[in-house]
């Protein structure tokens, strides 16, 4: 894309822009979170109450359900742990594998039932407990009671809603701050946000807590949940417990690190290097996701080598899927539409017989390509399409899926991201139905590129450190973009590796290193040595060097530039024409 740059109004240092992301006055503002999660302020509707009943069956059976993505399988991590440490004697765990669909299932109960069967078990010996999920498993749940069981719900997810009011799962007890209005002071939790908080209370003033800190944080990241209140502290302690001794961390975060070359844990790594790792597990392979359990829950280290490199074998197939995929089965329907003229809001494509685990990246590097709305499907079972939509900011995909609901056999989510079944008979009519129904958009309405802040190159030292007093960054306290004029570009390297949809550019100062992701494309419109005005992120960027000494550089992740003394008509012209390769 191209952008036009324009100042943020109202910015005019680190800290102030920092502040107004956070819709904050002062640094004391900050220090005042850290003082209520210390003192355990954040209360929580019926928190003692559910962690009362889940201590009674510490000599019984609690059965966990989670789900397959990092947030759930943090979530039962952090309670396996603290269980663990509290003395409960018989804790097992469920992850519905992604063919069987998200959260609990009738099929889960009944198995339940199995094992109560075969061990001559009564079902009041039984807790059934649900994370990162069951807020909307209004009819499993009811499965569930039928029998007698006791369940727990502890969900961040959005309740069912009926006739324009809200329906609860008839659980004994819930725990859902998203779900129940009121019934916390803070309502950003995600899934192992709230396993946390179990866990606290679980382990009251055992200093082992510490240790999970960090489990709760990545899930923080990876689901992008806004970073303030409670979850801004969580993100910075956790990295912090890492940072400070990861020689004491919990075995699988510590060979987490050591198989990543990770020397320096920011919410990227967190986000971007370990996130895509554990998600990869599922998407790859049914039933895997229990890899990543097993990882954050052992206590041998060994063992945790060996299950990286089970998460790291299933992520270079993932980006290898992907890549094909996309290369071979996405790009030359794209190209196709683009020679006839018929790229449509949404743009819909379906690609027979690949990893339904990949679709939502797919349709994400549509998205990326064109900033319109788009779906890529896939082959499911019993001849059913499955696919996953992705949508611009500003753009509600879901309630575009409701208005053509008919279309499919099922579909839900957010407005960003939402997945939908539909018959193959079916698809044509529903791609039509889609575009003809579409939400107008334009999709360079979103061209302007805010910046933060403008500075010097030779300042970028002094910026990034005081830049570094706002980690963590993320959602709700998002990382700046920085205007650095003044950069003296000495070599082009060219592009990195190829990745999904053009690589990225990496351009050398004499004394900064800038690297622009995605962005392949752009290297050939530069030929020998120029000046650039950068637009991107600042870091530090920590690495191991060959003798296995740790390092740090300063660099500048940027989006995109200008380049002085180049006719700026003509270098429009060669971006407009080469963004289409």
């Amino acid at each position: 894309m191209l952008y036009k740059f324009k100042k943020k109004e109202g910015v005019n240092s680190i800290a102030e822009a920092h502040l107004k992301n956070l819709g904050l006055n002062s640094v004391q503002d900050i220090n005042n979170w850290f003082k209520r999660s210390i003192a355990d302020q954040y209360k929580m509707k019926d928190l003692p109450i559910i962690v009362d009943k889940i201590k009674e069956y510490r000599d019984k059976v609690v059965f966990i359900f989670g789900d397959y993505d990092v947030d759930g399988t943090s979530a039962i991590s952090i309670l396996i742990w603290a269980m663990r440490w509290t003395g409960f004697k018989n804790v097992r765990y469920r992850i519905p594998k992604r063919c069987e669909g998200f959260g609990l299932n009738k099929v889960m109960v009944d198995e339940v039932n199995t094992f109560v069967m075969e061990n001559n078990l009564s079902v009041n010996d039984v807790l059934i407990l649900t994370v990162d999920n069951g807020i909307a498993a209004l009819e499993p749940i009811s499965y569930a009671k039928s029998f007698g069981y006791t369940v727990i719900v502890t969900d961040h997810h959005q309740p069912v809603i009926e006739n324009g009011k809200t329906v609860l799962p008839c659980a004994d007890h819930i725990l859902d701050a998203a779900a129940i209005e009121g019934s916390a002071d803070f309502d950003g939790y995600c899934g192992a946000g709230n396993a946390y908080k179990i866990a606290r209370v679980l382990l009251g003033n055992d200093s082992r807590i510490e240790l999970l800190k960090p489990i709760a944080m990545l899930a923080t990241f990876c689901d992008q949940m806004v970073l303030t209140e409670e979850n801004y502290v969580i993100a910075y302690q956790g990295l912090r417990v890492l940072n400070n001794n990861i020689e004491n961390a919990l075995p699988g975060l510590k060979a987490m690190a050591y198989e990543f070359g990770i020397s320096h844990w920011t919410g990227v790594t967190a986000g971007f290097t370990c996130g895509p790792a554990i998600n990869a597990l599922e998407r790859m392979y049914d039933g895997y996701a229990k890899y990543a359990v097993e990882l954050l829950t052992s206590s041998d280290y060994s063992e945790c080598l060996e299950l990286m490199k089970i998460l790291k074998q299933c992520n270079d197939e993932r980006k290898l899927a992907t890549l094909n995929a996309y290369e071979n089965g996405i790009l030359p329907q794209l190209k196709a539409l683009e020679s006839a003229n018929k790229i449509k809001n949404p743009v819909i494509v379906y690609v027979p017989d690949i990893k339904p685990g990949i679709i939502g990246i797919l349709a994400a590097k549509i998205l990326e390509r064109y900033n319109l709305p788009c779906a890529v499907f896939t082959n499911g079972q019993d001849g059913i399409l499955k696919g996953s939509f992705r949508a611009p900011e500003g753009y509600d995909i879901k309630e575009h899926l409701d208005r053509c609901a008919d279309s499919f056999l099922g579909h839900g989510g957010h407005a960003g991201a939402a997945g939908a079944s539909v018959t193959k008979d079916g698809f044509e009519a529903m791609v039509k139905n889609m575009q003809q129904n579409a939400t107008p958009f334009d999709p360079k309405a979103t061209d302007t590129l805010e910046y933060d802040v403008e500075i010097k190159n030779e300042d970028l030292l002094a910026a990034i450190t005081e830049n570094e007093k706002f980690q963590p960054l993320g959602n709700g306290n998002p990382d700046l973009i920085f205007k650095i004029t003044g950069f003296q570009i000495v070599q082009n390297y060219g592009s990195y590796k190829k990745e999904i949809g053009g690589g990225g550019v990496k351009f050398v100062s004499s004394t900064s290193t800038a690297v622009g992701f995605g962005l392949a494309h752009l290297a050939s419109s530069i030929n020998g040595p120029a000046t650039l005005t950068l637009y991107g992120n600042i870091s530090n960027n920590f690495f191991k060097k060959n003798d296995g000494t740790m390092s740090v550089t300063q660099q500048i992740q940027f989006v995109d530039f200008e380049v002085e003394n180049l006719n700026q008509s003509e270098f429009t012209k060669r971006l407009a024409s080469m963004s289409k390769q």
